[in-house]
């Protein structure tokens, strides 16, 4: 009689304990989903736009949408620090270029006349001053000084008008602002992915 009571005690702490334990994983699911939800930029809640806005750069000559569908890889340095453009804020902004898959080192163009000035401008970011300045998202204005530059490369070249400047499949771009020397500034461009050519497959 004994053995069947402690048996009793026994059988019913252990379903108390598994009890507690789906009602404490039930609500950390609950509350990490609604976490998640909250932290979903506005822009990723409904659908793009089929068209360029008229508030980016350059918005008259892109062309149709599918028109083509490349891919750049992409790194941008400000004082020496890479910015992290795998955050959700900066997924999915525009059909016609973004990133995606959470992924920040990888452009995709799906449009003919796709500028780094347009696809940084889907970033919240904008070139000011006739390009001596480049404005972040958070409206950090980086401007031209006597020591600290803003430099644009394509393929390992130094390219000017950058906003205005096309790229294309497979092109490696860095927009850097600091006081990096040349020897810094080929360390930086030898840690530009080579991913564009795995999604274009090439």
């Amino acid at each position: 009689m004994r053995f069947k009571r402690r048996s009793l005690y026994f059988f019913a702490a252990i379903l108390s304990i598994l009890f507690v334990l789906l009602t404490y994983l039930i609500a950390t699911r609950n509350g990490n989903n609604t976490q998640d939800l909250e932290e979903i930029p506005e822009h990723l809640k409904v659908p793009l736009r089929d068209y360029p806005r008229q508030d980016f750069i350059n918005y008259d000559k892109v062309g149709k949408l599918g028109s083509v569908h490349e891919h750049a890889d992409i790194i941008i340095y400000v004082n020496e620090q890479k910015l992290d453009l795998s955050q959700l804020k900066y997924q999915l902004r525009d059909k016609f270029v973004h990133l995606e898959e959470r992924r920040g080192d990888v452009i995709h163009k799906h449009a003919t006349g796709i500028t780094i000035g347009y696809f940084l401008s889907t970033l919240g970011f904008k070139f000011e001053d006739k390009g001596s300045c480049l404005v972040l998202d958070d409206e950090q204005k980086l401007c031209e000084t006597n020591t600290k530059k803003l430099k644009v490369y394509v393929n390992n070249k130094l390219i000017d008008n950058y906003k205005d400047y096309e790229f294309f499949d497979i092109d490696k771009i860095l927009v850097s602002y600091g006081s990096e020397n040349e020897q810094q500034i080929q360390q930086i461009l030898g840690n530009i992915t080579d991913n564009a050519k795995i999604f274009s497959k090439k």
